[in-house]
C-alpha cells in the first residue's frame, strides 16, 4: 500500500494527468495542416471562380454575372496572371443576350482533350433552354451555343432544376459528352437524362415523364462501356399511375448505358415519400451498383442494397435509419466506400460483403463535399461544409489530421469553392458565400513535429513544478517535525533528569547503611556495584533509548544494590528467551524504574523474605518484558505508615509522560500494565 502511495504521490506521476489536461485545450498550433485566411472580399453572390485553365499551375479568374443589375444583359470576363494583391490582366469578355440561372455555375472541362479546359453554362430565353460552351484563353472562340429543351417559367423565375453528371467519352471517339438530367417542378417536362456530344453537335435524350430524377451517376465498366445511375423520388406532384408515364408517387432506380438505354427495368420502391440514393464501385474487373433505399421515417425500414449491372439483387442490409448517405474515396490504388449519417457524425466503410467496418464518430460531413488536392502533395483532402454551425472541415485520407474553420454565415446552397494558385504562392482556396469571398492558404505546418518536444517541455515544467513545491512542502515539514522532536528530546531528558537524582539519593542511603554496620567486605563490592551504576547512568544520562542487554545490566546492578540495602529480604531472577535479540532499543530506566517500585512498596515492607522475577520474552514480533513479584500488593502498600514518606507519588506519571513521549517520538507502540496478584485466599500479593 505504501508503495503505491509512493508511485501516485510521485511528482512526474501526477504531472501526467495535468499536462494531458493542458495539451487538451491547447489552441490548434500544432495542426499537421494549417488554413490561414489571407484576405477577405465582397462580391456578388455566385459570381466569381478561379481555375487553372491551362495546366500551367496557376489560375484564371472568371465573373459571370450581371455588371450592374439583373435588367442588363449577362456577361462573363475572364482575367490571368493574379496574384494575391489582386493584380491581373483581362484576356477576355463575352457578352450575351440570354438571362442566367438563379443557381448558375460554371463547369470547367475539357472536352477535347488538347490540355486547355472550357467553360459551360446555362442560359434561357422565353421559354428555351441552352448550353453555352466558350474557350476563353482563345480569341473569343464559342465551342457550343445550343438549345437544349423547352421549359416553362412560373412568375419568370424558371420551374426546373438541373443536376451535372460530367464529362465522358462514351462513344470512344476522343472526345467527351456532357451529361445531365433536367426535372421540371410542377411542369410535366422536361424530366430527362441528356448526353450532349459538343463534337458532333448531337443531344441524346431518355425522356422519363413525371419522374422527379436527381443527379446522374456515371461510372466507366471494363467491358460494357458506361453505366449511368439516375433515381427518383417522391414529391407527388403528378401521382399515378399513368400509362406510358412514370408517376412520382413511387421512388425508382434507373440504370441506363452510354447510349441512355436502359439496361433493365426500373427498380420501384412503393414507399410515400420514400427516396433511393446510388453510387457506382469498381471491384476488381466488374462493376457494381449501391443503393440506399429510404422511407418517409425512420419508423419505415432502410435498406443497403447492393446490384450487379444487370439488375440482380446481390445483397442487402437493413439499416437502423434513413439518414445515411455515401461518399466514394478513389485513390490511384484503391476505392473506398464510406457511408455517414450527418445526424450522428458517424460513418464506417463498408466492404463488399456489406459488412461495417473501421467505425468513427467524430467526423463531421455536410450535405456538400469536395475532393481536391489543396497543395499539390498527391494526397486528396476532403472539405466539407456545415452551415448550421458555420465550420468548415478539413481532413486528409483516412479522415485523418483534422482541420476545423470558422466560416460566419455560412451556406451551404449558396456556395461556391475553388481550388486556386497565384504566382505569388500565397492563397491556394477559395470559399464564397452569399456574396463574401475568402481567400485561403491550406499549408503543411513545418512546426507539427515540433509538438512532441513542446508536449513533454510541458509535461516536464510541471513535473519540475510540482517537485520543487513538494520538496519545499516535505523540507517545511521535516524542519517542522526535527523541531518538534528537538522539543520532545528535550522535555523528556528533563523527566529522566528527575529519576536520576531519585535514584542516586536511595544509593546514597543503602552506602551509608553498610558503612555504618562496618561491613568493609561488602561496603567494597557495594561500591563496586554502585560506581558501575553510576557510570551506566552518566554514560546514558543524554539518551532517551538504550539497548535492552544495557538495561538488563543496569537493572541487574540496582537489585544487587537493593538487595546490600536491605539484607535477606528479597532474592531477584532474570530470565531472558533465547530469542529475544538483545540489542532491542527500549527507554532508558524504564525496567529499573518498576522493579524500583516493586522493591520499595512491595517486598520491602513483606514479613519473610520475597521474591523478583523479571522475565523477557518475544511473542508475536513483540518485545514483552514482566515484572512479577510476591510483595505485600497494591492496596496494602499504600497503608504502610511511612508509604508518603518513601513515595512522591509521581513515580506512575513519570512512567506515563516517558511513554506517551517516546512513542510519539519514535512511532513505537510501548505500553505497560500493573496488576495485583491474587493468592488462593483472594489477597493480592
Amino acid at each position: 500500500m505504501n508503495r503505491f502511495l509512493n508511485i501516485v504521490t510521485n511528482p512526474f506521476v501526477i504531472s501526467i494527468p495535468v499536462a494531458l489536461l493542458i495539451i487538451y485545450f491547447l489552441p490548434q498550433i500544432f495542426n499537421k495542416y494549417n488554413l490561414e485566411i489571407v484576405k477577405q472580399k465582397k462580391f456578388r453572390e455566385n459570381q466569381t471562380y478561379y481555375h487553372d485553365m491551362n495546366n500551367d499551375s496557376l489560375s484564371e479568374y472568371f465573373f459571370l454575372g450581371y455588371e450592374k443589375d439583373n435588367n442588363t444583359f449577362p456577361c462573363m470576363k475572364c482575367w490571368t496572371d493574379i496574384s494575391s494583391n489582386d493584380s491581373k490582366v483581362l484576356i477576355n469578355q463575352f457578352n450575351s443576350r440570354r438571362n442566367l440561372l438563379p443557381k448558375h455555375n460554371l463547369l470547367f472541362a475539357d472536352f477535347d482533350n488538347d490540355k486547355v479546359d472550357e467553360i459551360y453554362f446555362f442560359e434561357y430565353s422565353s421559354d428555351s433552354l441552352f448550353l453555352k460552351g466558350i474557350d476563353p484563353m482563345s480569341k473569343r472562340k464559342v465551342v457550343v451555343d445550343s438549345f437544349i429543351a423547352k421549359v416553362k417559367l412560373e412568375n419568370d423565375i424558371p420551374d426546373f432544376l438541373i443536376t451535372y453528371g460530367g464529362f465522358f467519352d462514351l462513344n470512344n471517339n476522343g472526345y467527351k459528352e456532357f451529361i445531365f438530367c433536367i426535372r421540371a417542378g410542377f411542369s410535366k417536362a422536361p424530366r430527362a437524362i441528356y448526353a450532349y456530344d459538343i463534337y458532333n453537335d448531337k443531344l441524346v435524350m431518355n425522356d422519363v415523364k413525371y419522374a422527379a430524377i436527381n443527379l446522374p451517376i456515371v461510372k466507366k465498366a471494363s467491358t460494357s462501356g458506361y453505366v449511368i445511375t439516375v433515381t427518383c423520388s417522391t414529391p407527388e406532384n403528378a401521382p399515378g399511375p399513368h400509362e406510358n408515364f412514370y408517376c412520382d408517387s413511387i421512388s425508382r432506380l434507373f440504370v441506363f448505358n452510354e447510349k441512355l438505354k436502359l439496361l433493365f427495368t426500373p427498380i420501384e420502391q412503393h414507399r410515400r415519400k420514400s427516396n433511393i440514393i446510388t453510387t457506382l464501385i469498381k471491384e476488381g474487373n466488374e462493376l457494381f451498383i449501391y443503393a440506399l433505399f429510404n422511407g418517409e421515417t425512420n419508423i419505415d425500414t432502410s435498406w443497403l442494397i447492393k446490384y450487379n449491372t444487370t439488375g440482380d439483387e446481390i445483397i442487402r442490409r437493413q439499416l437502423d435509419d434513413r439518414n445515411y448517405k455515401f461518399l466514394v474515396i478513389e485513390s490511384d490504388n484503391s476505392t473506398k466506400l464510406i457511408l455517414y449519417k450527418r445526424t450522428d457524425n458517424e460513418c464506417f466503410e463498408v466492404t463488399p460483403g456489406l459488412k461495417f467496418i473501421n467505425k468513427r464518430q467524430d467526423i463531421n460531413l455536410g450535405e456538400r463535399i469536395d475532393q481536391v488536392d489543396l497543395n499539390n502533395d498527391g494526397k486528396t483532402e476532403i472539405i466539407t461544409y456545415r452551415s448550421d454551425i458555420e465550420k468548415i472541415f478539413i481532413y486528409q485520407e483516412g479522415f485523418s489530421h483534422t482541420l476545423i474553420v470558422d466560416f460566419p454565415e455560412l451556406v451551404e446552397t449558396n456556395l461556391q469553392v475553388s481550388k486556386c494558385s497565384f504566382k505569388d504562392q500565397k492563397v491556394n482556396l477559395y470559399i464564397q458565400s452569399k456574396g463574401i469571398g475568402r481567400y485561403y492558404l491550406y499549408f503543411e505546418n513545418r512546426f507539427y513535429y515540433f509538438k512532441y518536444p513542446f508536449y513533454f517541455g510541458i509535461y516536464l515544467l510541471i513535473s519540475l513544478f510540482l517537485y520543487i513545491l513538494l520538496k519545499l512542502q516535505r523540507t517545511n515539514l521535516q524542519k517542522r517535525f526535527e523541531k518538534e522532536k528537538r522539543m520532545t528530546e528535550l522535555e523528556l531528558l528533563t523527566i529522566k533528569n528527575q529519576i536520576d537524582p531519585h535514584f542516586t539519593f536511595n544509593a546514597i542511603n543503602t552506602l551509608s547503611s553498610v558503612l555504618y554496620k562496618e561491613d568493609k567486605k561488602k561496603a567494597h563490592e557495594f561500591l563496586v556495584d554502585f560506581s558501575s551504576l553510576i557510570r551506566n547512568t552518566l554514560n546514558n544520562s543524554k539518551k532517551i533509548s538504550i539497548t535492552l542487554g544495557d538495561e538488563i545490566e543496569f537493572v541487574e546492578n540496582y537489585l544487587k544494590l537493593q538487595q546490600f540495602r536491605y539484607i535477606d529480604k528479597f532474592d531477584f531472577s532474570i530470565n531472558i528467551d533465547e530469542k529475544v535479540d538483545m540489542n532491542t532499543l527500549v527507554p532508558r530506566m524504564i525496567i529499573q524504574t518498576f522493579a524500583e517500585n516493586a522493591v520499595k512498596h512491595g517486598l520491602v515492607n513483606k514479613e519473610g523474605k520475597g521474591n523478583l522475577e523479571i522475565k523477557v520474552i518475544s511473542q508475536e514480533n513483540r518485545l514483552q518484558i514482566e515484572i512479577i513479584d510476591d510483595g505485600i500488593g497494591l492496596k496494602k502498600s499504600k497503608q504502610v505508615k511511612n508509604y508518603n514518606q518513601i513515595s512522591t507519588g509521581k513515580g506512575h506519571e513519570i512512567i506515563n509522560q516517558i511513554v506517551e513521549m517516546y512513542n510519539r517520538l519514535n512511532n513505537t507502540e510501548v505500553s505497560f500494565e500493573i496488576t495485583d496478584i491474587l493468592n488462593n485466599d483472594g489477597i493480592s500479593s
